[in-house]
């Protein structure tokens, strides 16, 4: 009976540990404008080959590093797209929106 007992604590544990950090991540994804963006940003995305795609949606992305990240949402008839960008203007990543989660 203790070793269910020790188990079970256990998973609620864990449980209470994912909810904790998915709470944290939530809370470090702010919705900005394309304004507020940082000038080499917002230069880069111009120049790109998304520029003329739609934008969806900006954020600024806090993580773990002390430097944000930013993510603009694109869409176009074929394609919707989550790019991530460094402050100084470098592509980090471009994802599918339908598989980033």
């Amino acid at each position: 009976m203790k070793i269910k007992a020790f188990v079970l604590s256990l998973f609620l544990v864990s449980i209470a540990m994912l909810h904790s950090e998915t709470l944290i991540a939530q809370d470090s994804k702010k919705e900005i404008k394309k304004e507020q963006l940082p000038e080499k940003v917002k230069a880069t995305f111009k120049e790109s080959d998304y520029a003329s795609w739609t934008i969806v949606a900006i954020f600024e992305v806090k993580g773990d590093s002390e430097q944000p990240t930013y993510e603009i949402n694109v869409k176009n008839e074929v394609e919707d797209l989550v790019l991530t960008y460094d402050k100084e203007g470098k592509l980090l990543s471009k994802a599918n929106k339908d598989k980033e989660g």
